[in-house]
């Protein structure tokens, strides 16, 4: 999984960066995909699919506010 591929899929990184865990986790449900892309979006994830995406989003830092990154003492791994 990387960068591209998941953006691809959700368009996570298109939009204003990420300020908590909350709002990514809020970003990657079911819902708010079939709410942004249909249900054509939803034919080939599943909320399993999109919590293992987020996880993945969660630990490399991507596409989170500066601030987020240095109240939780992270980093971005910008190499995608």
């Amino acid at each position: 999984m990387n960068f591209g591929i998941i953006n691809d899929l959700t368009g996570f990184a298109n939009g204003e960066e990420f300020e908590s865990e909350a709002e990514l986790r809020d970003y990657f449900t079911a819902e708010n995909m079939l709410g942004m892309f249909g249900s054509d979006a939803m034919d080939e994830m599943i909320q399993d699919d999109l919590d293992e995406m987020c996880d993945f989003v969660l630990e490399k830092g991507w596409h989170f506010s500066e601030q987020w990154l240095f109240e939780n003492g992270a980093e971005s791994d910008d190499v995608f």
